[in-house]
């Protein structure tokens, strides 16, 4: 009887792990070079040769690890599944289940308490002592900056004020008023377009509003997804008729933030239409999902979809939209002159009006973690944005509204 189980158990642990294996391989002379960069890599593209050369050759990979699972690992597992014996270790077993399901309990815990908290907004902006938290809750948002608010933060050997308007936008002083028919241009974003670590002045809207000789007006707010970002400008465009353009800044960083269910935030209904769905009552221990290597193509359909209501909602204010496509992080490779992946898939494809510009190390803060750019960064994408918005309302027939 004792033998027969072992047989039993040897054929069901090797059928699994060369079935296992066979599949593996199958899926390996299936795949293409684009599979890792839609569902594996973190920016949704190769950042470096090494990262692009391993990307490109996971099918390779795994067909041998599915040959190796099926001919070698699958009949050893076999052999000694005929000797493995689960009495003598059940009280063993049953410790490391229990410790196991304390750890998640504590684990869940400590993240309800955690993103119960503004905690994207504040990694970002811790003040000085004595000065105001600038978040606040926002049932639609998310979270959103505290009107008419001046909170001085450090970043590095920097102190720099972050002032908010009654509006909730970056602003030089609480009581800027911005005049809502002057030719304004609306800048939309994250922590980037804001300006983390960069005083007021040094900021990409402001560079750029100069520059143009346009008014213009900073929606941003850290930690943002496209969603949010969106929204803002969804909100923002009827206080402002004299919107001539519509800029929003993107990151790679954004596509897994726009699927955050521990926050507001919209998804596609049925009907294929964005709809606003409030946070998840779940488990938050799920979060830690994200975190896997891989991501499914829900988070790049909703992100197109965002993108494109974003230039919808700017054409039919009679607005000219851009995106500025940079990187926070190491950029996206190029090859022979082609956008990555993640740049064809959101915008040429979508036809989306865009202009990239690679951060490099010396556009960057100081800082070992410190990903954000200094003012020569926030003075090159500034131009950028001048050169494609210039060309832009030029074509378009709209370049009386820039002032020599």
């Amino acid at each position: 009887m004792r033998r027969a189980v072992g047989r039993m158990r040897a054929w069901v642990v090797g059928g699994a792990v060369g079935a296992l294996g066979a599949a593996l391989a199958a899926w390996g002379l299936r795949t293409d070079g684009t599979w890792a960069e839609r569902h594996s890599l973190p920016s949704y593209c190769a950042t470096d040769p090494v990262e692009r050369t391993l990307a490109r050759s996971l099918g390779g990979i795994a067909c041998a690890l599915g040959v190796l699972l099926a001919a070698v690992l699958a009949p050893a597992l076999a052999r000694a599944a005929r000797r493995w014996s689960i009495r003598g270790r059940a009280g063993a077993i049953a410790a490391v289940c229990a410790a196991l399901a304390c750890s998640l309990f504590v684990t869940e815990l400590w993240m309800r308490r955690h993103f119960e908290r503004l905690t994207l907004a504040a990694r970002l902006t811790v003040p000085v002592a004595g000065s105001s938290p600038i978040a606040r809750a926002d049932p639609r948002l998310g979270w959103s900056y505290v009107p008419r608010r001046t909170t001085w933060v450090r970043v590095d050997d920097r102190v720099v004020p972050y002032t908010i308007d009654a509006d909730g936008d970056r602003s030089a002083s609480v009581d800027d008023a911005p005049d809502p028919h002057a030719p304004t241009v609306l800048f939309a974003g994250e922590s980037i377009a804001f300006g983390h670590g960069l005083r007021h002045e040094e900021t990409i809207p402001v560079l750029a509003g100069r520059a143009l000789h346009l008014q213009a007006i900073n929606l941003a707010v850290a930690g943002y997804g496209s969603d949010q970002a969106h929204l803002r400008v969804l909100d923002t465009l009827p206080r402002f008729p004299g919107t001539v353009a519509v800029v929003s800044v993107f990151v790679p960083a954004q596509i897994r933030r726009n699927v955050e269910t521990w926050r507001p935030r919209l998804a596609l209904g049925p009907d294929g239409a964005l709809d606003l769905l409030p946070p998840s009552s779940g488990l938050r221990i799920a979060r830690l999902l994200q975190a896997l290597p891989y991501h499914g193509d829900g988070a790049l359909r909703v992100t197109a979809a965002v993108l494109r209501a974003t230039a919808q909602a700017a054409r039919e204010r009679g607005a000219a939209p851009l995106f500025l496509v940079t990187n926070y992080g190491r950029p996206c490779l190029r090859e022979e002159g082609e956008e990555p992946f993640v740049v064809k898939e959101l915008f040429v494809k979508q036809g989306l009006p865009f202009v990239r510009v690679d951060l490099e190390s010396e556009d960057l803060l100081d800082g070992a973690f410190e990903w954000h750019p200094n003012p020569r960064g926030a003075a090159k994408l500034a131009g950028a944005v001048v050169k494609a918005l210039q060309k832009q309302l030029a074509e378009a027939g709209a370049a009386a509204v820039l002032r020599p």
